[in-house]
């Protein structure tokens, strides 16, 4: 647990492992020998040629929906999905949970072996976050944090560095869609008052500015032909409003409140949409965003039984 890249690898080896045994009893599982699964076109090619035994057509092997990450598992979650939709309506809140390698039960547990970084053990990390996601659905489905709760679904996800971050969809038990009023109770996408809220607008700083990107820094990773892909700066609003596509447009208020980061003096136009009472106490990024009712759940389903990032690579012998 001390070689930091080898440990790295020797994850990546003993996951391996595990899912190859998956893999391996889903092949001799008995039900394969009886099953066969083919798309219709196929079964419809097969007769054509003259193949009459269902022996013969189709892939021998199939794997189930209780493989965790396959195919049938993931589409049978976005079903799941639907099938809320279809009882309880369009989801109310997204909300977006991102681990942070600087919390002090991370620090502390890496304090014992000098010269460890959060990267170099992400068991570490992935215990204290699955921890804290825990505290977190508890504080919305069971302490009622943003009122009562219907239903909640969730997934987790790996950001490139391998820090892991979790995105819920959460049902309200309400009359009627979320007012303007309504989301200014949950969401704020502005600054704290530093003399009102100081805790407020340490957090806010440090965990819910996006940027600078823009003028401000033109190679940002999210400027993309010169535009920023997320669309900051955004604009002044000093009322949340309801567009009439249905997104939410937050209120913004050019209050002259700022944020040094990066040695650039940032606005309101660059805070991301939050909750400050959740972010005081679990000390890491939280996107708190309202559901656009506009045929955006289906959007959101699809990308939460996306499945993990996939790479094809090709290895050919080339003769000398």
């Amino acid at each position: 647990m001390c070689c930091k890249r080898g440990t790295q690898a020797y994850f990546v080896d003993a996951y391996c492992c595990v899912e190859e045994s998956r893999l391996s009893y889903y092949r001799t599982k008995s039900f394969q020998q009886k099953y066969r699964t083919a798309p219709s076109n196929e079964i419809r090619e097969s007769v054509n040629r003259g193949i009459t035994e269902a022996s013969e057509a189709g892939q021998k092997v199939v794997l189930p929906s209780s493989h965790v990450g396959g195919p049938r598992y993931l589409y049978q979650n976005y079903l799941d999905y639907v099938a809320l939709c279809r009882r309880y309506g369009c989801p109310d809140l997204f909300i977006t949970f991102t681990s942070n390698p600087l919390w002090s039960e991370v620090t502390e547990s890496l304090a014992f072996i000098p010269g460890q970084h959060a990267s170099d053990r992400l068991d570490i990390v992935d215990r204290i976050f699955h921890m804290k996601l825990n505290l977190l659905i508890d504080d919305i489905v069971k302490k009622g944090f943003f009122g009562t709760i219907i239903a909640v679904v969730y997934t987790i996800e790996f950001q490139k560095r391998g820090l892991p971050h979790a995105h819920l969809i959460v049902w309200l038990d309400k009359d009627g869609p979320l007012t303007s009023d309504n989301i200014d109770k949950l969401i704020s996408a502005q600054l704290p008052d530093p003399s009102i809220d100081p805790v407020g607008f340490e957090v806010v700083t440090s965990f819910m500015i996006h940027g600078p990107c823009s003028a401000a820094n033109p190679a940002c990773s999210c400027m993309i032909d010169g535009e920023c892909s997320k669309h900051y700066p955004k604009e002044y609003c000093d009322k949340t409003t309801i567009l009439q596509n249905g997104h939410v447009r937050y209120a913004r208020p050019d209050n002259g409140i700022t944020a040094k980061k990066n040695d650039t003096d940032l606005d309101n136009q660059f805070v991301v949409p939050h909750n400050v009472d959740l972010l005081v106490k679990y000390q890491a990024h939280i996107n708190v965003e309202r559901v656009n009712r506009d045929g955006m759940e289906k959007y959101l389903f699809k990308y939460m039984a996306k499945g993990f990032d996939c790479s094809r690579v090709g290895l050919q012998r080339t003769r000398e």
